[in-house]
């Protein structure tokens, strides 16, 4: 409410809003916000890594049937961990040596322990603090997941794309313009439990698909969603306002 009482009485202060993804934008026009000629989309970048782990490597886990399951984000409600933990206990019974991870900090921690423990995953389900070093957290994963309730353009499925890694996301929001499922991952109605569980399932048994997906997100990730990319894209924006004022 204070986001939408915000935009209406300054919709008209500003010469041009830019929003992170074409979800937004649709927000924003769709509610009055914004008329449709004063809003550009503007992808977020993200710095390339200088190494990632082989693809060798993380077929290997897959293959031995062992997959690290691994979600890292804010723990708040709107994040969906509780669906990843949900789905985990029933990935568990198909595949027993499977483990997840979730990394983070937010006041949702102890409901989400709670539930882990309620659902006997407290020893399969890894809650690890958040360290500010992303990369480090990624590189034990084999499979990134992102169950979100909502999202603009997350930039830590960026990060985890670009380290090479599948993904199974909620089909939401910004996460559509960065994941086509079946390609760089599988996208899901995580509130579907059996629907999000199978997904992880197939992946966690399909090493060569799962390394497959990861190699093309890393090449998305490297062609659209850089910093320079997005430099680049801010600064045709700023001179193409700075030349409507001038004329």
């Amino acid at each position: 409410a204070l986001f939408r009482s915000l935009n209406s009485s300054l919709k008209d202060y500003f010469s041009l809003s830019i929003t992170v993804s074409d979800g937004l934008a649709q927000e924003l026009k769709a509610g009055g916000l914004r008329p449709a000629d004063k809003i550009e989309v503007v992808h977020p970048g993200i710095s390339l890594p200088s190494g990632q782990r082989s693809r060798e490597a993380r077929r290997g886990s897959l293959a031995m049937a062992a997959p690290v399951f691994g979600a890292a984000s804010r723990l708040s409600v709107e994040k969906g961990l509780d669906r990843f933990i949900e789905a985990a206990a029933l990935v568990a019974r198909e595949l027993p040596s499977a483990r997840f991870v979730i990394c983070g900090d937010g006041i949702e921690k102890p409901a989400l322990q709670e539930l882990a423990r309620k659902l006997r995953m407290d020893t399969q389900v890894e809650f690890r603090p958040w360290t500010g070093n992303v990369a480090e957290a990624l590189g034990t994963y084999d499979i990134f997941v992102m169950p979100s309730l909502r999202e603009g353009l997350p930039i830590t499925l960026l990060e985890a794309m670009a380290a090479g890694l599948p993904v199974v996301a909620s089909d939401i929001g910004g996460i559509r313009e960065v994941v086509t499922d079946g390609k760089e991952g599988l996208l899901v109605n995580t509130a579907d439990k059996k629907a999000f569980s199978a997904a992880l399932i197939s992946l966690g048994r399909d090493p060569d698909r799962a390394v497959n997906m990861g190699g093309q997100g890393a090449a998305r990730v490297r062609s659209c969603f850089t910093v320079e990319r997005e430099m680049q894209r801010m600064g045709e924006i700023y001179r193409q306002v700075l030349g409507a004022r001038q004329a």
